[in-house]
């Protein structure tokens, strides 16, 4: 695959992931500013240390709804702990693309290490490019809901008459 098809396929990729984290809601500022420093994270802490982060973030895994979760809890919370779990499952995504996994493994951290460095390095460049895709998508989606913000905001009218002086 050229350099150019792959950037197009992880824009589309990242684009689709974007989409699914949001969920049809506002993206939460925590996410879009995560994401904005994900190409960083991953260079200055390495694949592993990314999907532990954003597994921690998200909280136990478990097959119950999310609304179910946590009954009486914080809706924004679980929506966060939605949110990263879904960025987390779209890196393992591409892992499981690019490293030819048949689905993705369930000792993730014990399959990373066992990869040949060549195999490994593949897969970070992709999760790079990955990374950079989600990156600018989030800076276009915080702008695109601080504007939205700004327009649903009703303004304060002006004032009339006199002011008491």
């Amino acid at each position: 695959m050229s350099p150019r098809r792959f950037d197009l396929t992880a824009a589309a990729d990242a684009e689709r992931a974007l989409a699914a984290i949001a969920g049809g809601k506002p993206v939460p500022g925590e996410i879009l500013t995560r994401l904005k420093g994900l190409p960083a994270l991953l260079r200055a802490s390495g694949v592993p240390a990314v999907l532990a982060f954003f597994g921690a973030k998200a909280g136990p895994a478990t097959s119950a709804p999310i609304s179910a979760q946590a009954s009486g809890s914080d809706p924004g919370a679980q929506q966060l702990a939605s949110a990263y779990r879904k960025v987390r499952h779209a890196l393992v995504e591409q892992l499981t693309v690019e490293l030819g996994w048949a689905q993705p493994p369930t000792d993730i951290y014990g399959q990373l290490a066992a990869l040949p460095a060549a195999d490994l390095a593949r897969a970070y460049r992709r999760l790079e490019a990955y990374a950079g895709w989600l990156r600018r998508l989030a800076e276009a989606t915080e702008q695109a809901q601080t504007e939205q913000a700004q327009t649903e905001q009703p303004t304060a009218p002006a004032p009339t008459g006199p002011t008491g002086g």
